[in-house]
Formats: C-alpha cells, sequence, structure tokens
C-alpha cells in the first residue's frame, strides 16, 4: 500500500466530519496537471496583454512621432529664417484626443500668425508708400521755397 494524502473539513452543519484520502500519486499528477494548466493560461493572458499593450502604444506613438518630427524640421528652419508659415502638422486621423487638439491649435496658431504677418506686410507696403509721397512734397516743397 502507498502514500497517501488525506483532507478533514468539519461540516458545522451536520456535526460531522468528512474525510478524504487520496493515493499521493494521484494528488501530484493532479496538481502537476494543474499548474501546467494555469502556466500555460498564464502565458497565453501574457502574450493578449503584451499585443494590446504594443497596438495601443504604436497609436499613440505615431502621432506624437509626427508632432515631434514637425516640430524639430520647423525649428530648424526658423533658425535659418526660412520658416514655411503655410505648412501645418499633418493630422492623419479624425480623433479627438489630446493630441489631435494640439495639433488643432498649433495650427490654428499658425494661421493666427500668418496673417498677422501679411498685416504687416501690408502695412509695410502701405507705410512705405506714404513715405515716398512725403518724400515727393517734401521735395516740391523745398523747390518751391529755394524759387522764392
Amino acid at each position: 500500500m502507498g502514500t497517501k494524502a488525506a483532507v478533514i473539513k468539519y461540516l458545522p452543519t451536520y456535526k460531522w466530519f468528512l474525510i478524504a484520502s487520496i493515493p499521493y500519486e494521484s494528488g501530484k499528477d493532479i496538481a502537476d496537471s494543474s499548474l501546467l494548466k494555469f502556466m500555460l493560461g498564464a502565458e497565453i493572458v501574457f502574450i493578449i496583454f503584451t499585443l494590446i499593450y504594443f497596438t495601443f502604444l504604436r497609436h499613440i506613438l505615431k502621432p506624437l512621432n509626427s508632432v515631434t518630427s514637425f516640430f524639430s524640421t520647423f525649428s530648424r528652419e526658423l533658425d535659418v529664417g526660412h520658416a514655411d508659415l503655410r505648412k501645418q502638422i499633418p493630422l492623419s486621423s479624425k480623433a479627438e484626443d489630446e493630441i489631435s487638439s494640439l495639433v488643432n491649435s498649433f495650427n490654428k496658431f499658425l494661421e493666427k500668425l500668418r496673417s498677422a504677418l501679411t498685416k504687416i506686410e501690408d502695412s509695410k507696403d502701405t507705410l512705405t508708400f506714404v513715405g515716398k509721397t512725403m518724400e515727393n512734397s517734401t521735395v516740391s516743397t523745398t523747390s518751391a521755397i529755394s524759387q522764392m
């Protein structure tokens, strides 16, 4: 007769003790089988969560990389004085997340900056015209005074 494992459980409702025994080798086989199933299940769950995590991470990082690339290029262009303010950060998705909100806000900022620079350019042209007109008037007035 081989080694046996026993379990004793008290059942208070009936005031009984329940005693069960099983050959040790059978119990070990059941435990090993359960542990193997648990480990396999844990590995499957780990793989699924890893795939979900990297998919989510890629979904988040792709727009961030696009924004980072744009800012890097735009910054270099500003440093040398050749930034094209007509450029906008490309928005790859219609998502309503923080990154999209940041991109939309920056693109609106660039539009307002372009508008302000256009107004400044127009004002410069107007002031140049007024300055030349005043210069011509001054020359005319100076020559009229010298003829007197």
